[in-house]
């Protein structure tokens, strides 16, 4: 049955579950948790200024006044849908189809390099419509992004704050 060697399993009891203090006679801190909670402060940091970066900046600085920051939350969220309306799919979609080509927990060489070739095929073309799209607001998203924000919030959304 599934519960006769339960010796590999973490938990003995439901105390178990709840924070505690870790059996550390040597040194008070633990130095691998110590290490892992620095990584993980890092990427915290590293990430909220990758994505927040921009407001910190406009709300420090005297840069933008407070429409033409409005104005930019708005294109800027704006912007934002095309990577949850479009990228997200394809990259769940994408996600869900390695993960059933290709087994993390066995090496390459063991695998059928049927699945492997096809696998790079598809990713490959995956690429390719991806940075098509991607080329695709590159070169239109200036040239049309007044309309899109007329066509959003109507005139008095464009007026006087951008340049036609």
């Amino acid at each position: 049955t599934i519960f006769s060697d339960m010796g590999d399993f973490p938990f003995n009891s439901v105390w178990d579950f709840f924070p505690g203090i870790m059996d550390n006679e040597e040194r008070m801190l633990n130095r691998d948790l110590c290490l892992l909670t620095a990584s993980f402060v890092k990427q915290s940091v590293v990430k909220q200024v990758l994505t927040e970066g921009e407001r910190y900046v406009m709300t420090i600085s005297p840069v933008l006044t407070f429409s033409q920051q409005s104005m930019y939350d708005i294109v800027n969220n704006l912007g934002s849908l095309a990577a949850r309306f479009i990228f997200r799919p394809i990259e769940d979609s994408a996600y869900f189809y390695f993960t059933q080509m290709i087994k993390r927990d066995v090496p390459l060489k063991s695998q059928e390099q049927k699945h492997i070739s096809e696998s790079a095929e598809v990713l490959a073309q995956l690429s390719k419509v991806v940075m098509s799209i991607g080329l695709v607001v590159v070169v239109f998203g200036q040239a049309y992004s007044y309309t899109v924000l007329y066509l959003y919030g109507g005139p008095k959304l464009v007026e006087n704050n951008l340049t036609a």
